[in-house]
């Protein structure tokens, strides 16, 4: 992969569109060096030098070196960035593309997923910041932990050591799988001789004799049930012709207290219609009688005048008025008494009607109560019959099935037999198991284990290339007497294996091999740099990696200025042997003191970052 233009915008500190050329630079050794003009006394700080590089990072995986993604790339007060790479591979010329703001990343104008994009620039994040772009930030590759060291190295190495881990694993379940199966197995060939044992140890002559006799005892219960049941339904039937005798007399009975009811009814009706015809023409007698007293009343004081046309007449006129009038009213008086004597006779009537009703009318209501709590007798009396007659069908039934039963351990004795037999062949099979089995597990034991070995022979072979790619490195930053040396991790007495490996340092001041951390300052950053540069070597053999760029952000910290000047000297040889565009990016004024094939500056302007020198 050969890049050929970078373009961005609104990334970081480029706010406008810059164009970064490749093509144009020769291959060779350049220094990225920057200027702030918006703030003097940062000096190079802040100019976008270390944005420049960090935007190839964001386009190939959508993250800088320090994991900034999403808006915290985008320029302060812009919506959107842009990052577009133009390469050569397989030579094809090719535009990727990515943009925050919408998110997108395309190839050729298609979108593209990041692990297809991986797959073609043939890199992952790590393998990236190891052998492209040596971040200034980033933790160098003798800083990590053990742990670290190995996570990294199986990363780079991929399948090659992760299928010999996948294979190891793979036996170790059907490892375990095996050794479950192999206990279940083991758990079975015990159940089924218990089971052997159980069913000799049976005694089928004296269940043979107890089921007869349960038998028997099942019979007999059921025809005392019967006995009693036949003398139940007897006495309720009994009872019932009893209870239905008496039901017929009740309801004659019944009949003609209802039909005396009735009569008594009528009669009573027809007295208080009686009376009530009494009373009225009492009640006209009686306003009759009131009429006469009033018109007498007006006779009374007058001698020679008529009371009603007041013309005069004669006394005798007048007397024969009021006889008349007193004749009449003797005759209504008569007829009043007359009918208060018929009226009290009526209301004695009356009364005996209604003492006779309702005595009469209390014994109905008696016998209609009487009638139906019998009818209820009767009801429950049938049910009861119905319900012993069910139980003794039921009996009967009962009786049937357990005189027809054949006794099961008759059968039993013959199944028991072929049980016996067939329990017998299943131990055997399960010994022929269990046996194929263990073998397994003993092929299974040793592979697992054959694996790791495996294992760990390919990584040894991958750490001393490793590790003769960082000693070249280290003699050319003038460590000659310097040898560094990768001691990958071992099986533990257990079986099992550390997880990582350490690095140890040889050097004029040391007999012994000392952890690389007990170097710091200007000798602990070369062996870093060292370090860098062959594990660089060592992923682009690995990966197969034509890429022709190499990106060193600030490498010359606590580097002495011979140790500066040796690191531009490898740098260059290196550019020069590899034939490859190495960039240093520093904040330092190092094209004074190096040969470079050009100087790249980075301005910091109001307007944004700008590219300079190309």
């Amino acid at each position: 992969m050969k890049p050929l233009s970078l373009e961005i915008t609104g990334f970081r500190s480029f706010v406008q569109q810059q164009i970064f050329s490749f093509q144009v630079l020769p291959p060779g050794f350049y220094f990225v060096s920057g200027r702030n003009t918006t703030e003097p006394q940062l000096g190079a700080n802040g100019a976008g030098k270390s944005s420049l590089f960090e935007a190839l990072c964001w386009l190939f995986f959508g993250k800088t070196s320090t994991n900034l993604k999403a808006s915290n790339i985008v320029t302060w007060g812009e919506k959107t960035c842009k990052v577009k790479l133009t390469f050569e591979d397989q030579a094809t010329v090719n535009e990727l593309i990515r943009t925050q703001s919408p998110n997108t990343l395309t190839l050729n104008g298609t979108t593209l997923s990041q692990e297809n994009l991986e797959k073609i620039i043939r890199l992952d994040f790590t393998s990236f910041l190891y052998s492209i772009l040596i971040s200034q930030q980033g933790v160098k590759f003798f800083d990590l932990s053990p742990a670290e060291k190995m996570t990294m190295f199986s990363s780079i190495m991929g399948k090659t050591i992760l299928q010999w881990d996948d294979w190891s694993d793979k036996c170790k379940t059907l490892f375990i799988d095996n050794e479950n199966t192999l206990n279940k197995l083991k758990q079975e060939s015990a159940h089924l001789q218990g089971q052997i044992q159980g069913s000799l140890s049976t005694t089928i002559e004296n269940d043979l004799k107890a089921w007869e006799e349960n038998r028997k005892d099942k019979i007999q219960q059921g025809k005392n049930l019967i006995q009693e049941f036949t003398k139940e339904v007897k006495d309720k039937k009994q009872d019932c012709i009893f209870m239905t005798k008496r039901q017929t007399r009740l309801a004659k009975e019944e009949q003609e207290k209802e039909t005396k009811v009735t009569q008594l009814q009528k009669d009573l009706s027809k007295s208080e219609k009686e009376l009530i015809q009494i009373q009225e023409e009492t009640k006209a007698f009686v306003n009759d009688s009131a009429r006469l007293d009033k018109e007498l009343g007006k006779f009374k004081g007058i001698k020679n005048m008529c009371p009603y046309c007041g013309q005069k007449v004669t006394a005798q006129h007048i007397e024969r008025e009021v006889k008349k009038l007193k004749a009449e009213q003797q005759e209504k008086t008569s007829c009043i008494v007359k009918n208060r004597g018929k009226q009290a006779g009526l209301e004695r009537t009356v009364q005996t009607y209604k003492d006779q009703y309702e005595k009469l009318n209390y014994a109905l209501k008696t016998a209609q109560k009487d009638l139906k709590f019998l009818e209820t007798d009767i009801v429950r009396l049938n049910s009861y019959i119905h319900e012993y007659t069910e139980k003794i069908k039921t009996e009967t039934e009962t009786i049937k099935e357990l005189q027809d039963q054949v006794n099961p351990y008759l059968e039993l004795k013959k199944k028991n037999k072929r049980k016996i037999d067939f329990l017998n062949r299943r131990v055997m099979y399960t010994s022929y198991i269990i046996k194929e089995t263990e073998q397994e597990l003993e092929i299974l034991s040793f592979w697992k284990k054959g694996f790791k070995e495996i294992r760990l022979m390919v990584i040894e072979d991958a750490l001393k290339e490793l590790e003769l790619q960082i000693n070249n490195n280290l003699q050319q930053l003038g460590m000659p007497d310097w040898q560094v040396v990768l001691d990958i991790e071992k099986e533990t007495k257990r079986g099992t294996l550390s997880s990582g490996f350490t690095i140890k340092v040889l050097s004029p001041y040391n007999s012994e091999l000392v952890p690389f951390e007990a170097w710091s300052g200007g000798e602990g950053q070369r062996l870093r740099l060292a370090g860098t540069m062959g594990l660089i070597d060592f992923i682009r053999s690995r990966r197969g990696l034509d890429w022709d760029i190499e990106i060193y952000d600030e490498p010359s910290q606590f580097l002495s200025e011979e140790g500066i000047d040796d690191l531009l000297e490898i740098l260059n040889d290196r550019a020069r042997s590899t034939q490859k565009r190495i960039f240093i990016v520093d904040q330092r004024s190092l094209h004074t003191r190096g040969e470079f094939s050009g100087i790249i500056e980075i301005i910091k302007e109001e307007n944004g970052s700008r590219i300079s020198g190309l």
